[in-house]
């Protein structure tokens, strides 16, 4: 019997479509390899532990802040991959121009993309934990910088800044399918 049997009984008995824990599979397994094509990368260039700091903030705050989302998974993960390693290896962003970023998600966020559509109530909740997360996000910074631990504020910065940039990325699109 294979682990997919396994699940597909399991999501049988707690009465869920098994075609929900194999999607969500499916997604995890994705996200890990291109994390784990992302840190190779980055390891290759000697900013391992940058490209993993970048990943930790991104994925978390990615979460409750939307944005702009691809097509496909493989599209998604060659711009996941490419977006890891080049702002971690080539983008030096001080941590000042990154306030600019956690200050958009804060007030901005989340974005809704076709791929994911925010109720009110939800809205709201996911507001308040992007909120939360952005505050941990800048004390962690801060906390770095203050340490002289430069490679760390400056991961988080820039983790910051490239999803709000996926954000107005989104919000243009929107903009643009509403007209």
């Amino acid at each position: 019997m294979t682990i997919l049997n396994k699940l597909d009984d399991a999501a049988k008995r707690m009465e869920i479509d098994p075609e929900i824990i194999r999607y969500g599979l499916k997604i995890e397994t994705a996200f890990l390899l291109e994390s784990a094509g992302a840190i190779l990368l980055c390891v290759l260039f000697r900013k391992g532990g940058s490209g993993m700091i970048f990943i930790a903030v991104f994925s978390s705050l990615r979460k409750y802040c939307g944005g702009y989302h691809c097509q496909t998974l493989f599209s998604c993960a060659v711009l996941y991959i490419s977006a890891v390693f080049i702002i971690t290896v080539f983008f030096p962003v001080s941590f000042s121009v990154s306030l600019l970023g956690a200050w958009y998600l804060f007030i901005r966020c989340p974005v809704e993309s076709s791929h994911q559509i925010i109720s009110g109530s939800d809205r709201k909740l996911y507001q308040k934990k992007n909120r939360l997360q952005i505050i941990i996000c800048l004390l962690a910074a801060f906390g770095a910088d203050a340490l002289a631990c430069h490679t760390m504020s400056e991961s988080i910065g820039k983790a910051m800044l490239c999803l709000a940039c996926l954000c107005a990325v989104q919000q243009c699109i929107n903009g643009k399918e509403a007209a």
